[in-house]
Parts: C-alpha cells; sequence; structure tokens
C-alpha cells in the first residue's frame, strides 16, 4: 500500500530545490502511512496491555477502559494543541 509513497519520495528528495506543489500528491499517503503506523503500534499496545490484564485479574475491566481512554487522550492531545 505505501510503495507509491516511497517511490515518490526516492524521486523528489534527492532534488535540490522542492517546490510545494510537487508535494502535494503525496499528502495523502502520508496520512495513511501514519495512520497504519498509529493503528499498528496502538494494537500492539493494548495486545501487550490485555495480556498484562489476564494476569492481575482484580478489576480488569476497569483497568482496561482506563488504559484505552489514557491512550486517546494522549493521541488526541497534540491535536488540541494546535
Amino acid at each position: 500500500i505505501l510503495l507509491p509513497m516511497y517511490i515518490w519520495l526516492a524521486i523528489v528528495v534527492p532534488r535540490p530545490h522542492k517546490e510545494e506543489r510537487f508535494l502535494f500528491p503525496i499528502y495523502p499517503m502520508l496520512c495513511v502511512g501514519a495512520a497504519i503506523t498509529i493503528d499498528e503500534v496502538l494494537s500492539e499496545v493494548l495486545r501487550l496491555v490485555d495480556t498484562w490484564m489476564q494476569r492481575t485479574p482484580n478489576n480488569a475491566v476497569a483497568g482496561k477502559m482506563r488504559l484505552k481512554l489514557i491512550l486517546g487522550m494522549i493521541i488526541l492531545l497534540p491535536s488540541a494543541l494546535v
């Protein structure tokens, strides 16, 4: 899915003079790449937390909900600062 983005970057980055109009086509692919990365990282973190929560049975559901709330706030914090 991200191969066109890497090919585009390999062509554009070495150029000494980069104009904004030549970078516009890559912006959606950068967003897709960022979304895929965030999804993969969050699923891995939640998988690790789930295995950790299974080891500590007391109040595990509340802990999972609290963790998801904290992770959601961390992800949304940069957009709130803009």
